[in-house]
């Protein structure tokens, strides 16, 4: 974004939104960009890799010159030169989120950058600590029901659960949960109402949301740290039981061929796991075509149907 039309933004929603508020949006907006120029470029690496990718990948912003300073799993420095938005006398807020999204799709992590020096405050560079967000706790199993499960579904495959409402798909998830299962669920529904609703007390959660300020956040056009975080739960312990609602959001964020594409990854590591992924769907959401493909690599259920 040239910096004229960064400083013309952020005028603009200071005007409408107030200072807070218009922090957070270049924020949240600099992490699209950022995820979207990873995207671009189609590159992932490594902590050790990053010294030879991030410099050059940096300049195509446009916002600074970049310096690694420090590359840890607990945390990276980076020094910016030369930073359009400090220049104009503001803190570094739409910079500071182009580097967590650039650096958590890299890296396919789920980072968070913090600006502890800014040129505008008369420092000589920008300083930016980027660290781990929360990461995905160990697998633990809900409290067994004494009844016999509801649902005989075979482990090792995806479950497509065709219905206008999600409930059956929940009811499919917490069923095996409550029979030796640890449950993973992704959600576009707020985590706590869920919890609430279906009695979760152990199981985690991630909520597809741009608003990062919750432990529970994660990005839903970052596909690669939604399946890398799967792929963690999934080798954690236990065999697994995984609830993916919100399909039709992702594709929505992403594309449903880059949605599809995810799925099918995701196929591979639920039959390595010997583990379960179930996906509620409702079929008028999308296209007709597009349900079949989906249909023709998952195993179709609907109401009733899974039932023993």
């Amino acid at each position: 974004m040239p910096g004229s039309a960064l400083i013309n933004l952020r005028e603009e929603l200071e005007i409408t939104e107030g200072d807070e508020k218009t922090r957070e949006i270049l924020r949240r907006y600099g992490n699209r960009c950022g995820e979207a120029l990873v995207a671009v470029v189609e590159l992932k690496c490594d902590l050790t890799e990053l010294q030879q990718h991030f410099p050059t990948l940096w300049l195509e912003s446009g916002l600074s010159r970049a310096a690694l300073k420090e590359t840890s799993t607990e945390k990276i420095i980076i020094e910016l030169e030369e930073s359009i938005e400090a220049s104009s006398g503001e803190h570094c807020n739409f910079t500071r989120g182009y580097l967590e999204g650039v650096l958590s799709s890299l890296l396919s992590r789920n980072l968070s950058s913090e600006e502890v020096r800014c040129i505008s405050d008369g420092s000589e560079v920008c300083v930016f600590h980027v660290t781990p967000r929360t990461e995905m706790p160990i697998p633990k199993v809900e409290k067994p029901a004494e009844t016999a499960p509801k649902f005989n579904l075979e482990t090792g495959f995806t479950y497509l659960a065709e219905a206008e409402e999600p409930d059956h798909a929940y009811e499919m998830f917490v069923d095996q949960i409550k029979h030796g299962f640890a449950g993973l669920v992704i959600t576009r529904d707020f985590p706590k109402k869920v919890m609430k609703k279906w009695g979760l007390e152990n199981t985690p959660f991630m909520w597809l949301t741009m608003d990062e300020s919750t432990e529970f956040a994660v990005p839903p056009t970052n596909l690669p740290l939604i399946y890398n975080n799967i792929k963690k739960f999934l080798g954690g312990g236990p065999k697994a039981c995984v609830l993916l609602a919100g399909i039709e959001y992702l594709i929505t964020q992403t594309s449903y061929d880059n949605v599809l594409k995810f799925i099918l990854l995701l196929n591979d590591k639920i039959a390595v796991h010997d583990s379960l992924l179930i996906v509620p769907i409702s079929p008028k959401t999308i296209d007709e075509r597009q349900l079949k493909m989906l249909e023709r690599e998952c195993e179709v259920v609907r109401p009733d149907e899974a039932k023993k």
